[in-house]
């Protein structure tokens, strides 16, 4: 796991997987071309290109291949190169067209001597991955070990031709010594092989290995003073040119394939690479020469910048560009990648916007690596530190390092940008000082001036008739000052050969505010001078409080308050350093984004917090967190908190993250640190931190709590005010701690108790939690500060205490405090609805019935709202009349009687009350007024028109055994009430014999019955608008009385007939007992036909005269269909034969009854008669019906034998047309005789 957190990345290239398509392809076709020998790979540095390369030979497993790496770094030292600012620092054209010719410039053309080492080292790293034992005849080498074995063949070889020479030289004494020895097989010829073989084995050893190598070379050969040169060196020549047959040598004894150049373009020196050029072609034409087939390929990795577009196509025989895998816009990724498994890694959106300045990818890796090593080894966790800040100062070091050198020693770009910044943080908080003195001025010249035009302009608009008893008209402006001050005072006026008293208000409206455009004018000057004085005193404020921010303002608050050019003159820097333009943006994003200030010592080296003898771990933690403007936990337990406050400034104290448990009880502890204390405490306004500074108060006990509450009374009760303000919202312990210390404190005005007067009255369970050593004190800021309590049930205090609120009355006036009282000092329970009574007769409680009688409006209009559901008021009837004559609301006194049991004995006692009729309603209303003939007759003689209240008041208390004495003495009463529909039906009935008027109006609304019962007792006039009553009610029934009892029959008649009365009135009135004569104009006036049905039939005259003017088809229906009851048969058929319309009666009305009559009838004419049994005959009628018909005709009624088996004869017209009518009907059928026509029956099938 640690492995993975700490992973590190290498600087070297890497090989990959595979490298993309493209690039192997480019590869493949470059190398598969036998003509291509020198292939360049293109790219700026860190592009990786050697990266692809290294792929490839991994993938194509490529072998024979040298790489030669060289490269200059001096000049990265101290200032950027061609590489950081992509600008060609050797080479510039000599003109705009493009020759393909390279010019060095100046300074920095590399020199012979440097192009001798380069070549020299190319060489060297040729030879050092070259085994020396294929190159024999190489000019240079490398020294190395001999091994044992060789080294012991050389000294052997050695000894051998040492042994030879002196075996030849001594070989005739050895002859002789070997014979004395008897050795007779040992010649001379046994001598010389041994010599020879000793003596030419180590010759032919040595010459080999000489002529192996040919090491051996005369350069110069001197004879007696003459010399001669061998050598044909040339000085001029470079190392190179020198050995390029060396080199080619080398090359073709290895059988190299490729060789790789890297780096050489850090030289910027063209002249190297047209001799490996030159070398390529030397090698690969030599190689060709020798039967070798394939070419040398030569591989350069270069920047693009070196050559231009001309010769870089001419030089190079294949070119593959390689795209970065990381520049300015790619590199984010590539971070975030990198960083994405390491532990406290930055923030993404640093690493984005740090990533706009990282272009190279070995500068981003070892940007990590460092990382992760100061990550380990500086102490992030312990004491705090910002991740992003470390990553900010690490890409510094890698991009600038020279100037991450300088700024340890104070010095430098950066160190010189610090001091701009603390020099434009004093420039700033001048400008803010002399801000302040402008303000000052301003409102001073307010304060003398301008309070005068108001005053001034009023003295101008008096009248010039106007004077004062004592005053001269030119000093008005004074006098109006010196009279606002008492405005209540009355002064003598004089003005237009009058005089009076006026008050301050009334003579400014009278002879000052004479229209509205004086008004509005009065009101300008006042308005315009408080709205400026408010703008001014504003701008003090903001202007007071930036002083404080300013000093507290981390470099990167700083900038963001400069305008833009003010930003751009600061990180304008001399000449000299404007060629870092690079390193200064990056610098310039770095102070600007807050990711490297003040704070950037913390980050460069590690200290061991526990060991220090100063500042301990959370004590570092504190100051570094507060400078660097970062959230800090209130509570972090600083170790040496007098040690930190001994290193803060004033201003210090003004930052918003000043606020610590810790140091807020150290400066606590601390006489002389009061202006401290209110630099946090308006720091803690400013920034809103009230809830931290809450949380701290919580844990403070009551005696430092009453320190911090104590300074600030004194110095800024505003802040405490908003403290305590905001402890309303989150805390109410704190807010209790430092409402007792203010109210416990010794010295303390009303006006400051005023300020907290609110908070101390909601909060009344002080009472429980004061000190008793401190309940003197309390007592006397209760009573300066005219303290009341909202609701001192919620304190649990003694008696003592509480009689002692209540003798003070300290607590506000309302019922729940009343009661509450009333409960703790008689100790026991009180119902609600008598409190009153309670109160007024305990002695114990004379203060709260004080009280309450100073305040009655208000509190009994309190009592009645807040009395709770099913409570009813018990008072005695004196506390109840106080109520309905107090000046409580009418709503008020309305809702106390509805719930109140008292009964009022008296209506005398309500006469002076306010809305007295209402009031006695609704007492009636309740039932709780006493019922006697007196308050009857009190209320009847007063009220014009008695309310539906009395009237229910009278309902529910009249009776048989009361009403006598009530009524008798109140006969007018029942004469109006007795029209009234809202009595009750026993009421009306109580009422009715004591009635002794007429009435001439009746009520619509009274129901039939009492109608009825006032007709017939004869107190009903008939008035036309009686009738129209009746009538609108349909009260038909009840009229016809009326009529039937009314001796003027006609007059009422005639109001019924005017009235538009209805049919079933009309028929009603018809069939009473009025005459004929009224019946016929009442029937004259329904609209559509009179209905027979409808008259009584004992109105024969009625019925009569409707037979005789006319018949509708309804009446003879009727008629018809009740004809055997019908008493006027003969007139109806009469009638009707008048007019012609029996004959064309309706079949459905010719019922046999009707029918029967009608041919019985004498007065019928015979041709109607034969008509009707026609019609019925081909109406199909029954045979024995239609034989009935016939035989009630004389002149036919032998026609009805035919159905007696008989052939009557047709012996006349009126036969012969009943005949023929039967005979179409086929009843019958003709038959001739002798006499005439006869009919005989037909047989039915």
């Amino acid at each position: 796991m640690a492995n993975e957190k700490n992973k590190f990345n290498a600087l070297t290239p890497e090989v990959l997987d595979e490298n993309k398509q493209i690039y192997t392809e480019a590869l493949d076709y470059a190398f598969s071309n036998s003509d291509i020998k020198n292939i360049a790979i293109t790219g700026i540095y860190g592009a990786g290109k050697s990266t692809v390369w290294n792929t490839y030979v991994h993938q194509k497993r490529l072998s024979n291949i040298i790489t030669v790496s060289l490269g200059t770094y001096n000049k990265y030292r101290e200032n950027y190169s061609a590489e950081d600012t992509n600008v060609d620092a050797t080479t510039t054209p000599k003109s705009p067209s493009d020759k393909g010719e390279e010019h060095k410039i100046g300074d920095n053309e590399v020199d012979s001597l440097d192009d001798n080492r380069v070549e020299r080292q190319l060489i060297n790293q040729i030879l050092s991955q070259i085994e020396s034992n294929k190159v024999p005849l190489g000019k240079y080498r490398f020294k190395s070990n001999k091994n044992v074995l060789k080294i012991s063949l050389q000294a052997l070889l050695s000894i051998f031709f040492i042994t030879s020479v002196i075996l030849w030289i001594i070989r005739e004494s050895l002859i002789s010594y070997l014979k004395e020895l008897h050795i007779r097989q040992f010649k001379g010829g046994h001598l010389f092989f041994v010599c020879a073989f000793l003596f030419f084995v180590p010759l032919f050893y040595g010459l080999y290995f000489f002529y192996r190598e040919s090491k051996f070379k005369i350069s110069k050969i001197s004879f007696k003073g003459a010399e001669a040169c061998v050598n044909d060196d040339n000085s001029d020549e470079s190392v190179l040119d020198r050995d390029m047959r060396e080199v080619v040598y080398l090359l073709m004894s290895t059988g190299t394939s490729v060789v790789v150049f890297e780096d050489l373009d850090r030289y910027n020196s063209i002249s190297i690479f047209t001799k490996l050029r030159e070398l390529n072609f030397l090698l690969n034409h030599y190689a060709k020469i020798n039967g070798r087939e394939i070419p040398v390929r030569f591989v350069y990795m270069l920047k693009d910048g070196l050559f231009y577009s001309k010769s870089r196509t001419k030089f190079f025989d294949f070119i593959l560009p390689i795209v970065p895998v990381v520049d300015s816009k790619t590199s984010e990724n590539k971070l975030i990648e990198l960083f994405d498994s390491i532990e406290n890694s930055p923030g993404r959106d640093v690493l984005f916007e740090v990533s706009l300045y990282v272009d190279d990818m070995r500068v981003l890796k070892n940007i990590v690596n460092e990382y992760i090593v100061y990550s380990k080894i500086i102490p992030l966790g312990q004491i705090k530190l910002d991740v992003n800040k470390l990553f900010a100062l690490i890409t510094l070091k890698n991009i600038c390092p020279s100037e991450f050198d300088l700024l340890q020693e104070n010095q430098g770009c950066v160190a010189d940008l610090f001091e701009k910044l603390e020099s434009k943080r004093l420039e700033l908080a001048q400008n803010f000082v002399n801000d302040i003195k402008k303000i000052n001025e301003e409102i001073e010249f307010l304060n003398n001036r301008i309070e005068n035009n108001k005053f001034e302009a009023m003295a101008l608009m008096i009248p010039a008739d106007v004077s004062t008893y004592s005053q001269q008209p030119d000093v008005w402006s004074e006098f109006l000052r010196n009279w606002k001050q008492f405005p209540e005072e009355q002064k003598l006026i004089y003005y237009s050969q009058n005089n009076g008293y006026f008050s301050y208000k009334e003579f400014i409206n009278r002879f000052v505010i004479t229209n509205n455009d004086i008004a509005e004018r009065l009101k300008k000057i006042t308005d315009d001078a408080a709205s400026e004085k408010n703008r001014l005193y504003l701008r003090l404020r903001d202007a007071k409080r930036n002083i404080k921010n300013i000093e507290t303002y981390t470099y990167k608050e700083l900038i963001s308050r400069m305008t833009s050019e003010q930003r751009d003159e600061l990180f304008t820097t001399s000449d000299d350093i404007t060629e870092k333009k690079h390193q200064l943006d990056l610098i310039r994003f770095l102070i600007t984004d807050g990711l490297l200030d003040e704070t950037y010592w913390y980050y460069k080296g590690t200290f061991d917090m526990e060991k220090s003898n100063t500042l301990k771990k959370n004590d570092t933690i504190y100051i570094k967190g507060l400078l660097e403007g970062k959230e800090l936990d209130v509570f972090l337990e600083v170790e040496t908190p007098y040690e930190i406050l001994n290193r803060l400034k004033l201003s210090d104290y003004s930052r918003f993250n000043i606020l610590n448990s810790r140091i807020l009880n150290a400066c606590l502890e601390k006489e002389d640190y009061q202006q401290e204390i209110l630099s946090i405490a308006d720091s803690v306004d400013q920034y809103g931190n009230y809830s931290d500074l809450i949380s701290i108060l919580d844990s403070f006990n009551l005696e430092t709590v009453g320190a911090y509450s104590n300074i600030l009374i004194k110095e800024n009760i505003d802040l405490l005010v908003r403290t305590v303000d905001n402890c309303l919202k989150s805390n109410e312990d704190v807010l209790i701690s430092i409402l007792i210390s203010i109210l416990v404190s010794k010295n303390l005005t009303s006006e400051e108790l005023e300020a907290f007067r609110k908070y101390i009255n909601e909060n009344e369970y002080i009472l429980s939690l004061l000190p008793e050593e401190k309940y003197v004190d309390f007592i006397n800021n209760i009573n300066i500060g005219k303290i009341k309590f909202d609701d001192l049930s919620k304190t649990n205090c003694i008696k003592d205490r509480l009689e002692s609120i209540g003798r003070l009355q300290a607590y506000k006036l309302n019922v729940k405090n009343v009661l509450f009282i009333s409960e703790k000092v008689l100790e026991r329970s009180i119902n609600y609805g008598n409190l009153l009574d309670e109160v007024y007769k305990s002695r114990e409680l004379l203060s709260s019935k004080e009280y309450i009688e100073d305040n009655f409006s208000e509190f009994i209009s309190e009592y009645i709202v807040r009395k709770s559901e099913g409570i009813v008021y018990t008072n005695s009837e004196a506390i109840l009349l106080d109520i309905l004559q107090s000046n409580i609301s009418y709503e008020n006194k309305l809702a106390y009687i509805k719930h109140n049991e008292t009964f009022v004995s008296r209506l005398t006692d309500l006469d002076d009350i306010e809305f007295a009729r209402e009031i006695i309603d609704s007492i009636l209303r309740t039932n709780k007024l006493k019922f006697s003939s007196e308050n009857i007759t009190l209320y009847w003689s007063k009220e014009e028109q008695c309310s539906c209240e009395f009237i229910s008041y009278l309902d529910m208390n009249l009776r048989e055994d009361n009403c006598k004495a009530v009524l008798q003495e109140n006969v007018s009463m029942c004469n109006s009430l007795i029209n009234n529909p809202l009595i009750k039906d026993q009421t009306f009935k109580l009422m009715l014999p004591f009635v002794d008027e007429e009435i001439d109006e009746i009520n619509s609304q009274l129901d039939r019955i009492r109608i009825k019962a006032l007709i017939e007792k004869r107190i009903v006039s008939a008035s036309e608008q009686n009738v129209n009553v009746l009538m609108a009610n349909s009260f038909n029934e009840e009229l016809t009385l009326l009529v039937n009892l009314e001796e003027d029959e006609d007059s009422i008649i005639e109001v019924i007939s005017r009235g538009n009365p209805c049919e079933d009135l009309i028929y009603l009135l018809v069939n009473s007992n009025i005459s004929d004569e009224n019946a016929k104009v009442l029937v004259k006036l329904i609209k559509n036909d009179v209905l027979i049905e409808k008259i009584n039939q004992n109105k024969r005259g009625i019925i009569r005269y409707i037979i005789d003017s006319g018949l509708s088809k309804e009446n003879v229906r009727y008629i018809c269909r009740d004809f055997e009851n019908f008493c006027f048969k003969n007139d109806f058929v009469k009638a009707l034969d008048k007019c012609n319309e029996l004959a064309q009666l309706d079949d459905k009305n010719l019922n046999p009854r009707v029918m029967k009559y009608i041919l019985q009838l004498p007065d019928v004419a015979i041709n109607t008669k034969i008509s009707l049994i026609e019609r019925k005959i081909k109406n199909h009628l029954e045979v024995d019906v239609l034989k009935d018909f016939i035989t009630l005709v004389p002149e036919i009624e032998d026609l009805s034998n035919v159905w007696n088996k008989k052939q009557p004869l047709l012996d006349n017209d009126f036969k012969e047309t009943i005949g023929q009518a039967l005979l179409e009907e086929k009843y019958v059928k003709y038959k001739e005789s002798k006499e005439g026509r006869r009919i005989m029956c037909v047989k039915k099938n």
